[in-house]
């Protein structure tokens, strides 16, 4: 009958009667609050609609650590790392590795001991052969957005200058590439890109090196999750209305300075859909094993 009925059982089915599984999120930025509380609500909000099939997500806030384009994370990052590894978590989102290859072979091995998947999301850095899935922001259609917005306030041969994490990095490439290839049509002198690395002070004193060095300066377009202290930055000067920012983030600190139109525009990342997709998507793959296609995602910025 079952045959004749072409009945197949259903693996979320069969989770009401088996063992837990465990996701974890991390989020190890200093941005915690314009930026990394939209990927825990996301991964929150997915562990409740998954709490039925007995899916459970554990959000992490690892504060303070390096960047993950730092080269060597400290032995008290390491133990953490480990830690977290040998805790019975099922799958990890945003797991932080290390560019010294000692450690980053460590970490990849103990993934593998202990069989534990991996997502990334945003923009996260992966070992070859370990990623399950990834989502994240289309960054050369946002850097081509920012371009035309720069140029629609300053008009041609406007002089901007563009903050971004790691202009290597694959994900903040795009969106350089997006505006260098943007400027064939909105045609504007693009002066300097200053790297941040994800660090809060670095993006404060990029800012006020901008501001010595490339005095012309008029736009500015912040790739990254510190657009809150280059505008601060900016606040500080004699006349910060004559600069145009295009930023990457949306939380309550932006509202003043859209007010006072030094932030002309936020291209949003959409942390929150990122990281509700990716919890969702990892769980399916650990409930039924089957690999997610496509393995990449990517979402329009808004």
């Amino acid at each position: 009958v079952a045959a004749q009925l072409n009945y197949r059982p259903s693996q979320l089915a069969r989770r009401l009667s088996a063992s837990d599984i465990t996701i974890g999120v991390l989020y190890s930025g200093q941005q915690l609050e314009e930026f990394g509380l939209e990927i825990f609500r996301g991964a929150y909000d997915a562990g409740q609609e998954l709490a039925d099939y007995r899916v459970k997500v554990r959000l992490i806030y690892m504060p303070d650590m390096p960047s993950v384009y730092s080269l060597e994370f400290s032995d008290h990052y390491m133990e953490c790392l480990t830690n977290i590894l040998d805790s019975g978590v099922n799958g990890l989102v945003n797991f932080p590795f290390p560019g010294n290859p000692r450690q980053r072979d460590f970490l990849t091995e103990k993934i593998r001991q202990n069989n534990v998947a991996l997502t990334q999301l945003i923009g996260g850095q992966l070992v070859q052969g370990e990623n399950v899935f990834s989502y994240h922001s289309d960054t050369y259609t946002a850097g081509a957005l920012a371009a035309e917005i720069l140029w629609n306030a300053l008009g041609d041969h406007g002089k901007v200058c563009i903050f971004t994490t790691l202009k290597e990095s694959p994900i903040h490439a795009e969106g350089i590439r997006g505006f260098r290839e943007a400027l064939e049509k909105y045609p504007l002198d693009l002066s300097a890109i200053y790297e941040n690395q994800d660090d809060t002070h670095m993006a404060y004193y990029t800012a006020d090196a901008m501001l010595r060095n490339q005095p012309e300066t008029r736009g500015v377009f912040v790739g990254s999750a510190n657009s809150r202290r280059v505008l601060q930055r900016l606040c500080e000067e004699e006349h910060p209305e004559k600069f145009c920012v295009v930023a990457s983030d949306l939380y309550p600190e932006m509202r003043q300075y859209i007010r006072r139109r030094l932030g002309r525009a936020t291209i949003v990342q959409s942390q929150y859909t990122q990281s509700y997709e990716t919890v969702k998507t990892l769980a399916h793959y650990l409930i039924t094993n089957e690999a997610p296609v496509p393995d990449m995602r990517r979402v329009r910025p808004q």
